[in-house]
């Protein structure tokens, strides 16, 4: 199988540990553009954090930002498909998460604002440094997304790993039918329109772009990966993803520590026989 686009989730598969593009991943995905071969990132972030590392790579197809909230063309952000979480539902999930105490924030729909969460703190600022966006507080997000002008691609809650499994699993049965609860780490739940995932999003992009799931390859590391994996025409996990992804991906790769995605393109798609110039 030839494959015409490759996509990626960025943290913890594309990036490294740091949350970087290593000298060597950018050159092999480099190598793939100038072969014509498509480069596509699909993230849980949204697209105002997406859009610094898509320029980096030298990519201007469109991104899946959001978790598949919202697919955005890749040079200005603006949104060419987007499901956002209905106000009803945003609010009743920022009440329940707030009756329990833990943080969380929500997003702007407009692709150069800050995300929104109640007020400074340890969790706004690890996650605002790591995905180089700023933190606006606005007082309680349950009456900040009632406000009728207010709309939101997702909701993401920061929690211990020990807390997470059965805070996500309780999401998940309050809001059947109505929303899709997942995890992208084990200290990250990502709340979106019910139907929306990155699999959902990837077959509507090749329908816009015109072209077979079949013929990309995907890769990624958390819960959140699931349904792209299963929708591409080959799902690989990198070698440090999460076991419930480990279990279904069609193959493994390296780690995103050692350039595990790009030295599988490498060596599949470019045939270097070690996954190196």
């Amino acid at each position: 199988m030839t494959y015409q686009y490759v996509v990626s989730d960025l943290d913890g598969t594309l990036l490294g540990e740091q949350g970087e593009l290593t000298p060597y991943t950018l050159e092999v995905l480099g190598r793939l553009q100038n072969a014509g071969v498509g480069v596509i990132l699909a993230s849980g972030r949204v697209t105002a954090s997406m859009l610094p590392l898509a320029r980096v790579i030298g990519t201007e197809l469109p991104v899946i930002s959001g978790n598949g909230s919202v697919i955005a063309d890749g040079r200005t952000g603006a949104p060419l498909i987007a499901q956002y979480v209905s106000q009803e539902d945003a609010v009743e999930a920022a009440l329940a998460l707030e009756a329990e105490g833990h943080y969380f924030h929500s997003y702007s729909v407009e692709p150069d604002k800050p995300f929104y969460c109640a007020e400074p703190s340890e969790g706004s600022n690890i996650y605002g440094q790591a995905v180089g966006m700023e933190a606006r507080a606005v007082g309680r997000l349950s009456d900040f997304l009632n406000s009728p002008e207010t709309a939101t691609p997702k909701l993401l809650v920061v929690v211990d790993a020990q807390v997470m499994p059965g805070l996500r699993d309780r999401l998940r049965d309050r809001f059947a039918g109505r929303l899709t609860v997942t995890n992208s780490t084990p200290h990250l739940i990502e709340i979106t329109r019910h139907g929306v995932n990155k699999g959902s999003a990837l077959l509507a992009l090749c329908a816009r772009l015109g072209v077979e799931p079949a013929r990309c390859i995907a890769f990624g590391d958390g819960g959140n990966d699931k349904a792209l994996l299963a929708v591409a025409g080959l799902g690989v996990a990198v070698q440090n993803a999460q076991p419930s992804l480990l279990a279904v991906a069609a193959k493994v790769c390296g780690s995103n520590g050692e350039d595990g995605v790009a030295r599988y393109l490498a060596a599949r798609l470019l045939g270097d026989t070690e996954g190196r110039t």
